[in-house]
């Protein structure tokens, strides 16, 4: 089952980029706020 479900992720990820959706390209009216928690636990590493 976890090989049918890395296939289908990627799968999704290549559909994904393939209409610009990435973080990269991201065209959104909504204002992005960061998550606090995340970036204090990606500084602390």
């Amino acid at each position: 089952m976890m090989a049918w479900f890395k296939k289908w992720l990627a799968r999704y990820d290549a559909w994904c980029v393939s209409m610009g959706l990435t973080p990269e390209q991201k065209r959104c009216c909504v204002p992005y706020r960061k998550d606090p928690v995340h970036e204090r636990s990606r500084d602390d590493a």
